[in-house]
């Protein structure tokens, strides 16, 4: 699996989830979910990662995201 924009953040940016989150009011549970691709952002949790990550990780990097893994999970099977 490939990287999540908001792993890319993270790294990039050399934040914890759990520094980006207490910082941002997110669950850190919640951050590692989405970092890790467990779980997809809804589009308000996608519109608020926008404006937390001063629109590094925007709505069309998670559609651009979700429709890579679609295609690799396609390709596998």
């Amino acid at each position: 699996m490939s990287k999540t924009p908001l792993r890319r953040f993270l790294e990039e940016s050399e934040q914890s989830a759990e520094a980006f989150a207490a910082s941002h009011h997110f669950s850190p549970w919640t951050i590692r979910h989405y970092a890790r691709g467990d779980k997809m952002p809804s589009f308000r949790a996608q519109r608020a990662l926008n404006d937390a990550t001063g629109g590094a990780v925007t709505p069309n990097d998670w559609l651009e995201w979700s429709s890579q893994q679609a295609t690799k999970q396609a390709d596998a099977a």
